[in-house]
């Protein structure tokens, strides 16, 4: 008598499993590399909405001086999803880090008239280093916004000033100058992890390379990157 066997064998269903986990696992890292893209991608479309805002409403003022977060929020300049859902007061960026909005001098070496506030400060924390790394990274000199200084990228949250002018004052950049949009400033690749990367600068120049960028946002696994904007 023969008797027919139907089904699989062990060695068969471990194959299958194996096939199954290693699809589930590449699902997996396609999933969360698109969800980095978008992220990022959110992030640099605020940055570009926010910079044009901000030129469109202070187009016929002598200074930012009044640029700070709370009149950010009044006059619009910042994207409704970037407000925290309780006071509407704080904002967010997609990782849920704070952002600050302010004004700052356009360098060194200038008049103290020259220099009163000239400049704008666009400043976002608690970043994850591989989205610190793709922003550090972006060619953002483009002619639809021309008015990019430099990027100060540092590898661990800061608390922002807090002064009686500004309720939520950033640190300046002093070392991104006004003059020539920047071509003036060498930059600095300080061991502690602060990078300054200026347009047309001589030494970290923007975009940073990848490695520039890697060793720029120095920050490990935690989310406590920090990238502030300089415009003028």
């Amino acid at each position: 008598m023969v008797t027919n066997e139907q089904g699989r064998s062990m060695i068969e269903m471990l194959g299958i499993l194996a096939v199954v986990g290693v699809l589930t696992i590449g699902g997996i890292a396609g999933y969360t590399k698109a969800i980095h893209a978008y992220r990022v991608n959110k992030i640099k479309n605020q940055i570009a909405t926010m910079v044009t805002t901000i030129h469109t409403l202070y187009m016929h003022q002598v200074t930012y001086k009044t640029l700070n977060n709370e009149t950010a929020i009044q006059t619009n300049i910042v994207p409704r999803e970037m407000l925290t859902s309780d006071n509407m007061k704080k904002i967010t960026n997609v990782y849920g880090g704070e952002v600050f909005i302010g004004n700052g001098s356009i360098g060194q070496g200038v008049s103290e008239v020259a220099n009163d506030q000239k400049a704008f400060l666009i400043e976002y924390n608690g970043l994850p280093r591989n989205a610190c790394v793709d922003l550090a990274s972006t060619n953002w000199v483009s002619d639809s916004m021309p008015s990019l200084m430099g990027i100060k990228i540092s590898g661990s949250l800061k608390s922002a000033n807090t002064t009686t002018s500004t309720p939520q004052a950033i640190e300046d950049v002093p070392e991104i100058q006004f003059q020539d949009n920047g071509a003036g400033c060498r930059g600095s690749n300080i061991v502690q992890g602060l990078t300054i990367a200026c347009v047309g600068g001589s030494s970290v120049k923007i975009p940073l390379s990848k490695a520039q960028a890697a060793r720029a946002c120095n920050c490990g696994s935690n989310y406590s990157c920090s990238i502030t904007f300089k415009y003028f």
